[in-house]
């Protein structure tokens, strides 16, 4: 992926917000996992919060 790709998506009925594909695979993002949205400016910031003890954990990392 390019140092600052940049993706163009809408805001769904009930303001959510799909992030394309590239971003949920570059961001390692599951489906109901918890984010950080964060205002800086005009920008909106998003930063996936992995669950901390999955991280900690020495198999953490392995799929099935």
């Amino acid at each position: 992926m390019n140092a600052n790709p940049t993706f163009k998506t809408s805001i769904g009925k009930k303001y959510e917000i799909h992030p394309p594909k590239a971003i949920v695979k570059a961001l390692d993002l599951k489906e109901g996992e918890k984010v950080l949205l964060r205002i800086s400016g005009d920008a909106l910031i998003l930063s996936p919060l992995h669950d901390p003890i999955q991280l900690a954990s020495p198999a953490g990392n392995l799929r099935p």
